[in-house]
């Protein structure tokens, strides 16, 4: 399976998640990061995502979207 088709599913999988939160979120360039920050933690763990591993900051290289 290609990766940058793995990465869609991904993002599918965390708007899911998202949408089926109890309590609404709001994101913007002017409200504070961290709760979007707390939710990716969690959706990581529970998904089984190890968010330490340095390797997730090269999803672009992987996929071919971006040279070193």
């Amino acid at each position: 399976m290609k990766t940058d088709n793995i990465v869609a599913g991904v993002l599918f999988d965390f708007g899911g998640f998202l949408t089926t939160r109890p309590t609404p979120v709001t994101l913007s360039g002017h409200h504070d990061c961290s709760p979007m920050v707390d939710l990716i933690k969690e959706f990581a763990l529970l998904r089984g995502v190890d968010i330490n591993n340095p390797c997730i900051f090269d999803w672009q290289k992987l996929c071919g979207g971006e040279e070193e």
